[in-house]
């Protein structure tokens, strides 16, 4: 049984119109940006559409790819309810201290 899209609105249909607003500014098929991931293409099209949500590790990815800090990635979500974005604030703080982590250890 195929599974439902999200309810417009909801944060994972945001990041989904949010990724492939910014590929196809690219001019990039789905195809060319999941091989620039290194994921299923199939995957790719799931967050589009909403069903699935790529984790924040792969949105800083998705960042880097277009020449984005991952603030400036994520900007457009600031018209999301503000329950959704301070969902997306916690998600950037553990990436951002995971990140910080990584960075201190392997300088010692």
């Amino acid at each position: 049984m195929p599974r439902k899209p999200p309810p417009p609105g909801d944060y994972r249909y945001a990041v989904g119109d949010l990724i492939k607003g910014r590929r196809v500014a690219r001019g990039l098929r789905q195809r060319e940006l999941a091989n620039q991931l290194a994921v299923a293409f199939n995957t790719l099209a799931q967050w589009e559409q909403g069903y699935t949500q790529p984790d924040l590790e792969t949105i800083a990815r998705l960042a880097r790819l277009h020449g984005m800090s991952l603030s400036q990635y994520l900007s457009p979500l600031d018209r999301v309810a503000p329950k959704e974005r301070e969902a997306v604030h916690r998600d950037t703080q553990r990436v951002r201290t995971r990140r910080t982590s990584k960075n201190a250890d392997e300088l010692h």
